[in-house]
């Protein structure tokens, strides 16, 4: 369990301390499982500067959070230098619309520390509260080495084949010998995995971002074929492979023709996407904020590589989780069959950018 996160409510306003009885109750209602136990104290002021003291004669952790205030008022009493040092979060809800929001606030712990909001500053609030929850237990990055690869698609099989995600026309048959297995598709040529390490180093969970068919990425499609030579694993060689016949430029639009128009759309417009996949953590570390984190970190590297438009696929029933992403469902957007695993599914869908960034290359 991560260490509690205290959160500093300052308020400058009425409208805003209607908001103080609801955070409080985080503590013993939480919005979300893995909430439980985290939310620490909450100190409420009116007053900047003795928010800032009470901060400094506690433990670091904390969220700072500044309703009905600029930011000019807040770096009066909070240097930048000392937030960053203190592995703060800062969360605004200035008065006035000085600064734009970000509409979706981000779990990300590579993200930067500082949230502003002019809207409703709950969700930004909750978020920080997640990201520094997954800072104290995983640290969260692109995978580097053959080791961190090989426990990636470890990790990968064992989680998917317990849960029924592997088809059996990609599977190993049971009288394969094979002691270690690999779920690995060619569309890893495509893709930037990342893994979720805890301290010792091992990885106990993992998620990737996937461009279009033909757009791989050299150091990691290199990789990947020579470990599998070396492997000697003929199932992982066959489903590392490109098939014979390839009609989509994502293999998982072929559960959802429907969305094939609309990505023709992005082609035409040259609007730069990327799927979201393989999100996965280890069922010991499940409702602790780690899948939240992998997943806002793909978002972070989606763009940093200016993409536009992030899409997924997914089970019902994982709805609310990628919604708490900033990803909605596509309307009309269901598939019988997801992946030849033989359950519905739907389509999700998060635009990054409100105009067409420059194209993005491996």
């Amino acid at each position: 369990m991560a260490p509690s996160v205290d959160i500093a409510l300052v308020t400058n306003g009425p409208e805003d301390r209607h908001l103080v009885p609801a955070i409080k109750k985080w503590r013993s209602e939480p919005p979300n499982p893995h909430f439980s136990g985290l939310v620490g104290r909450v100190y409420e002021t009116d007053s900047l500067t003795s928010a800032a003291d009470d901060l400094r004669r506690h433990p670091d952790n904390r969220i700072f959070v500044a309703l009905g205030f600029g930011e000019p008022e807040v770096y009066q009493v909070l240097d930048p230098d000392e937030i960053a040092a203190r592995r703060l979060s800062v969360v605004i809800r200035s008065p006035s619309a000085e600064r734009r929001t970000r509409a979706y606030p981000s779990a990300a712990p590579c993200e930067s520390t500082i949230f502003v909001t002019a809207e409703d500053p709950r969700h930004a609030i909750r978020k920080a509260v997640v990201r520094l929850a997954a800072r104290d237990q995983v640290a969260i990055r692109e995978l580097e080495t053959e080791s961190e690869l090989e426990s990636y698609f470890r990790l990968r099989y064992q989680v998917y084949r317990e849960m029924g995600y592997i088809p059996a026309s990609r599977d190993y048959p049971d009288d394969d010998r094979t002691t270690v297995r690999w779920d690995v598709s060619f569309t890893d040529r495509m893709s930037r995995p990342v893994g979720a390490f805890l301290p010792g180093g091992r990885m106990i969970g993992c998620a990737r971002l996937v461009n279009v068919v033909g757009r791989e990425v050299p150091r990691f499609a290199k990789l990947i074929r020579k470990m599998i030579w070396e492997k000697n694993d003929r199932i992982a060689y066959r489903n590392f492979n490109y098939p014979e016949r390839i009609e989509d430029p994502y293999d998982i639009l072929s559960s959802f023709r429907a969305y094939r128009r609309h990505f023709r759309e992005l082609v035409v417009n040259n609007i730069t996407n990327a799927e979201v996949s393989r999100v996965i953590v280890a069922p010991e570390h499940r409702k602790q904020g780690i899948g939240e984190a992998l997943v806002d970190t793909l978002v972070a590297m989606a763009e940093e590589k200016r993409i536009a438009v992030l899409f997924l696929g997914c089970l019902e029933n994982h709805r609310q989780f990628y919604e708490t992403c900033g990803f909605r469902k596509l309307d009309q957007l269901n598939c019988e069959s997801f992946t030849d695993i033989g359950v519905p599914a739907i389509a999700m869908q998060r635009w990054l950018s409100p105009t067409t960034p420059r194209e993005v290359h491996a």
